[in-house]
């Protein structure tokens, strides 16, 4: 059973994936791209908030992706 691993926090020389995307909505669905859950960005979206989240929701037995904004962030895939 896997939660979402977030690949949002930024090391030298990579890009801020959230920087344009942190007020979008947090969209979980599952490996065939079927939407579990949406969560709207009240304050936007950090890499912290994001990990938080992760020991919250979950497990997801069959798999999911996590996407803000249309760009994907994560997965129990990673």
């Amino acid at each position: 059973m896997s939660h979402i691993t977030f690949i949002t926090d930024v090391r030298p020389g990579e890009p801020d994936i959230l920087g344009v995307n942190n007020q979008g909505d947090l969209v979980v669905s599952d490996l065939d791209g079927n939407e579990l859950f949406r969560i709207h960005a009240f304050e936007g979206w950090t890499h912290e908030k994001l990990e938080q989240l992760s020991r919250e929701f979950g497990p997801f037995p069959d798999g999911a992706d996590a996407h803000i904004g249309g760009c994907w962030v994560g997965s129990t895939e990673v």
